[in-house]
Parts: structure tokens; sequence; C-alpha cells
């Protein structure tokens, strides 16, 4: 009889757990999300969430149900449209942990995207990190989430966050659309279809105070546009920059080399000190382990010859703008 009664109390405590994810919420209604195969409720655009509504909505539903994925996760997209990336992140990724693949997508795309935080009043710092980005849509993808299916494919298209790879490009791309996602198709069209010049490693280079300069992101952090300089010994990066990468740790202690000295274009000899850059992404490129030292404070950006001489050959065409790189050593 007790062994009757205590299956009877774990059915009913089961039934009920069940029962809870199934109610729709106040929640649902402000936050659902159309990437969301488990929502309860009709979507809301992004645009349309009304933020301060859907956080005290969301804020009581999880206060009822603290492990609902489904909730954690809307809770987390109401905290980021109110621009509150430190909770945005806090519920996604308790929501992702659960293995819910919405969440995972979305955590992709903060990432891929960047976000500020706030440690402390009066400091704020970016942050993007394609790597992380990869990774949360690989886990959503292999979920069979579409748009991250569709994500994780131009990451390999790109080389954002893994070595480029056409042929995984294709893969991922080929199963968002044959779950009918119409840009995953788009993009495997125009992958399919790119010339082998395209596909070699052209950069697109922008004008900036009479040079063409490349936009670079460093160690996955911060973006910025670097001068092409083959007299350069090695990649130089402004101090003032420096200091932005070692302040928010994506570079530590342990990545400075030691002292370097340097011959400038006047011939004078300048010691600098010398670190290794984790990764450079410049275009399609993801190149890790590079050689650089700190430059002057405001001083122009370099990709010299630390970056350079990983590939087999590179040129400049000054007439469309474009670095072209090709076959990494």
């Amino acid at each position: 009889m007790l062994k009757r009664v205590a299956v009877l109390c774990i059915m009913l405590t089961l039934s009920s757990a069940s029962f809870a994810e199934d109610i729709v919420t106040n929640c649902d209604k402000y936050a659902a999300s159309d990437i969301d195969p488990n929502a309860k409720a009709p979507s809301v655009p992004f645009d349309q969430i009304n933020g301060a509504q859907a956080v005290q909505a969301c804020e009581a539903a999880v206060r009822q149900s603290p492990n609902n994925p489904r909730l954690l996760f809307q809770l987390g997209r109401a905290y980021q449209k109110v621009h509150n990336a430190t909770s945005a992140l806090k519920y996604y990724r308790s929501a992702a942990d659960k293995n819910y693949a919405a969440a995972q997508e979305s955590l992709g795309d903060m990432y891929a995207e960047g976000f500020t935080l706030s440690p402390e009043p009066g400091v704020q710092f970016a942050v993007v990190d394609v790597v992380q980005a990869a990774d949360w849509y690989r886990k959503a993808a292999e979920q069979g989430l579409a748009i991250a299916q569709n994500n994780l494919g131009i990451a390999y298209r790109d080389g954002r966050g893994v070595t480029r790879d056409d042929q995984q490009a294709a893969i991922w791309l080929r199963k968002a659309a044959d779950q009918g996602f119409a840009e995953a198709a788009k993009n495997l069209a125009a992958l399919l279809e790119q010339p082998p010049q395209a596909q070699a490693g052209q950069v697109q280079m922008q004008k900036q105070g009479g040079i063409f300069v490349v936009p670079v992101l460093i160690n996955n952090a911060i973006p910025l546009n670097f001068a092409v300089d083959s007299g350069a010994a090695d990649v130089s990066i402004p101090a003032d920059v420096v200091m932005t990468l070692v302040r928010t740790g994506t570079i530590k202690e342990g990545d400075f080399l030691g002292t370097q000295t340097y011959v400038l274009a006047d011939g004078s000899r300048v010691p600098s000190p010398q670190f290794r850059i984790r990764s450079l992404t410049v275009g399609s490129w993801f190149v890790e382990n590079v050689t650089g030292h700190v430059g002057a404070v405001k001083g122009a950006p370099l990709l010299g010859q630390s970056f350079l001489k990983r590939f087999g050959s590179w040129s400049v065409d000054n007439a469309q703008g474009m670095l072209l790189l090709k076959s990494e050593r």
C-alpha cells in the first residue's frame, strides 16, 4: 500500500511539473520568440517587446517556475530588450545549460554581434567573442534549430570563430535549407556559385585619411582598422588599445614575451614590449598566435610581417581597394 502511495505521489509531482511548464503565462505573451520551437504563445518581434512589462512578467513567472528553461530564456530576452546585458547573459545561460536551443542560439547572437558590460560605475567595455558565438551556434544547430544551423554555416563560410571551411559551411546551410529556412537556401546558393577569386580570400579595404586600411578583429574583442605595412616586422597595436585588451582580460600576463628593439622608418631604434596576439580576424581569415608589439599611444595600427608571412602570397589591389590573401601557410 505504501509503495502504491509513493508511486502515486511521484506521478502527481511529475504531472504537476509538466502542467506548470505547459501553462501560458504573461511572460509567454510578452516575450515569446519566433525562433523558439517550444513557444507557448504567438511570438513577439524583438523591436515590439515592451521591455519593462516583459521583465516584470517574466521575473514573476520564473519565481513560480525557477527551473523552466522556456521562461528563463524569455526573461533573458526581456533583459536584452532593456539593454541589461549582464542579466540577459545570466538567464540565457541558465536556459542554455538546460540544453534549450533557442537560448543557445541567442547567446551565439550576443557574442557574435557584441554587447557592453559595466563591471563598475563609470567603467564600460565592449565584448565580442566569435569563438564563443560559434560554439553556442553549434550546440543549438546540433539540436536541429534551423536558424542556428544557418548561422554556424555562415561562421564556417566567413571563418568567424572557426577555421574557414566551405564544405562545412555547405553542410550546415543545407541542413537549415532542408527545413525550409529561406535565408539558408539563399546563402547556400551564393556559396556554391561564388567565383574562385572570391574563395581565395578577398578582404575589402576602406579609405581612411587618404590611405587604405583593413578592418581587423583583435582577440575576438576589439575591432580596429589597420594599415598594411610590409616593412614592419610585427603587427603593431597602439598602447591605449593594448591597455584596453589587458583590462578586459583578453591579453594576460603570460602573453607578454619580453622586449624587442624595433627600427623605425627614420632609422631610429625603439625598444617595445612584444606579446602574443591570440587571434586576428581579417575578412574570412582567422589567424591565431600572431606576434605583436606595443606601439605609440594613438599611433597607427599596422599589419606587419608577423601576420603577412602566415600566407603563401598577399597583394593589394589599389584599383578595387582589396587586400588579397591566399593559402595560409
